[in-house]
């Protein structure tokens, strides 16, 4: 990555951070076929246009979706994240309505779905950007450096002046006219006389900035400690000054593609800010860390590339379409706690809720709403935060609040998919026991590598690497007559019937067996003391001793 920093990322779908490119041939789905390599590709570009945490691959979502619901059926998803089963649901002809507490859900959502889009146009338009800020942006890092290949100026690219670095800064700069890709056409030197005058000038900013101040209860705070408590002090005073006016000349630059501009420029603020450095990209590190060895980096390149990425994605998305029929999409900033839907009115419902404390949406979402002049209260948000006074016990509550309000709106018949992983079996135990209480019925439960194996030492330090789909049908809960055996009978059971399992393979065989009857018997096991370590000994020992 050193090289190149624009580099866009295919996708961004780690559930621990973003900045992850998944595995085109490791998901299956009961006997479902997968898409093509090529399809992957191609639709991966539609949900590259901007980042968001946690987005799952749109794959296994579709064949959900076909699989429990039909044309003119109407999908719910409670938590919208990011929109994947939106695109999916209304791709399949089926009607979809989505709430998140999270505004930012709602503007990405819309953007990535929006099919109003001439291409002729945009270019025009990016053409006529281009032009009334390509001034701006060579006032602040043109430099007086010719190119060794045309003799025109080059740009910078990135300036090394964090706390940790010595004047005078590494910089680098790239040809405009040779193109950034070119070698040849790059060069690395120590910031001269003119690079120093841009780089400490004093910028009277005229236009808007957000003032936003952030939150004193911070659960993931790694600034403020530098001085920062303000969003604008998360930039450096020239990218802050280029900000507001590439954003003053969105808004009022009377372009009718202004929500796709909106759409490549929040996409570009974190990239532009105090949180990113040669080895550190922002929210990689799953918060807002400002690293002593951080970068300044020219924003209007970044919000060049972002522009390009918004531009395959919505040429992308005509062509998956095809001009063909598709269903209608809905998106509401609310809660699901609290829903104004009709009793009854869902066909299926399938969702990935916030997994405890592992994302901090609110919190990692804070500067993108900033700039976008919104916000939004966490005071329903479905997480474990103990800044907001949050524990175990009220992301459960909050969670048996949803799902009594999908059982109300869900159709008796219809199915729920849950999407789901967490490194707390006691967690999992109680909102089984959710679902079990609202009279759903188990049916399925697929386990989804994203990483080669779920087995790993990532998965038991930070963040899971599998994600599971758990299916219900709403109807009349039904447990079985059996008792559940305890953890290492069980395991037992799977390497008989696995002989020739590795680790990764036991591993995903325990984990679906053991929910399968979590779920079902009278008298499960009690898992509140079992934890992923614990269950990784014992299959070892077992693996060892088999």
């Amino acid at each position: 990555m050193d090289g190149e920093h624009f580099a866009p990322l295919l996708l961004d779908f780690e559930k621990g951070g973003i900045g992850l490119t998944l595995p085109l041939d490791s998901f299956q789905i009961g006997e479902s076929s997968v898409p093509s390599r090529g399809e992957i590709l191609k639709v991966n570009r539609i949900y590259a246009c901007h980042k968001y945490f946690g987005r799952k691959p749109w794959h296994p979502i579709s064949e959900k979706i076909r699989a429990y619901s039909s044309e003119g059926d109407t999908v719910f998803d409670p938590f919208l994240g990011s929109g994947v089963t939106a695109m999916e649901s209304i791709n399949l002809r089926r009607n979809f309505l989505g709430v998140d507490l999270n505004p930012m859900s709602k503007f990405i959502t819309e953007n990535t779905i929006d099919t109003n889009y001439n291409e002729s146009l945009f270019d025009t338009e990016v053409g006529k950007l281009t032009e009334r800020m390509e001034s701006v942006a060579n006032e602040l890092y043109l430099s007086d450096t010719p190119c060794s290949q045309c003799d025109d100026f080059m740009v910078l690219c990135h300036v090394n002046n964090g706390p940790i670095f010595e004047p005078p800064f590494d910089c680098k700069f790239y040809c405009p006219s040779c193109g950034r890709n070119s070698r040849k056409a790059a060069l690395e030197r120590k910031a001269n006389t003119l690079d120093d005058k841009k780089m400490n000038k004093d910028y009277k900013i005229s236009k808007w900035v957000p003032e936003t101040d952030f939150p004193e209860d911070f659960l993931k705070d790694r600034f403020s400690y530098k001085g920062i408590t303000k969003v604008k002090q998360m930039y450096t005073p020239r990218n802050l000054y280029f900000l507001s006016e590439l954003l003053h000349e969105i808004r009022h630059g009377q372009y009718v593609n202004q929500r796709f501009f909106l759409l490549a420029f929040s996409n570009t603020v974190l990239h532009a800010s105090k949180l990113k450095s040669e080895n550190v990209r922002p929210l990689n590190t799953n918060n807002y860390w400002v690293p002593d060895d951080r970068f300044e980096e020219n924003p209007w390149m970044r919000f060049l590339e972002r522009i390009k990425l918004v531009r395959k994605s919505k040429a992308e998305l005509l062509i998956r379409n095809k001009k063909r029929k598709i269903g209608s999409a809905t998106i509401q900033t609310t809660s699901s706690l609290k829903m104004e839907l009709d009793d009854s009115s869902i066909d299926y419902i399938i969702t990935d809720p916030p997994y405890g404390e592992a994302i901090q949406y609110y919190e990692l979402s804070f500067i993108w709403n900033a700039w976008l002049d919104t916000e939004y209260q966490p005071d329903e948000e479905v997480i474990i935060n103990s800044k907001q006074n949050k524990k175990v016990e009220d992301y459960i509550d909050f969670m048996k609040q949803s799902v009594e309000e999908c059982a109300r709106v869900l159709k008796v018949g219809g199915h729920y998919t849950l999407c789901f992983q967490n490194k707390d079996f006691k967690i999992w135990s109680d909102l089984l026991n959710l679902f079990k209480s609202n009279n759903f019925e188990f049916v399925e439960v697929d386990i989804i590598d994203l990483k080669g194996t779920p087995f790993n030492v990532n998965w038991k330090s930070f963040s899971p690497s599998a994600d599971i789909y758990i299916t219900f049908k709403l109807g009349t809960y039904k447990s079985t007559n059996e008792l559940m055996n305890d953890v290492d009978n069980l395991v037992q059971q799977c390497l008989v019937e696995g002989q020739d399992d590795s680790i990764p393979d036991l591993y995903n065989r325990v984990i679906e067996k053991l929910i399968h009857e979590v779920y079902l018997c009278k008298n499960p096991v009690d898992v509140s003391k079992l934890s992923i370590n614990s269950l990784l000994t014992t299959m070892e020992e077992h693996h060892a001793g088999n």
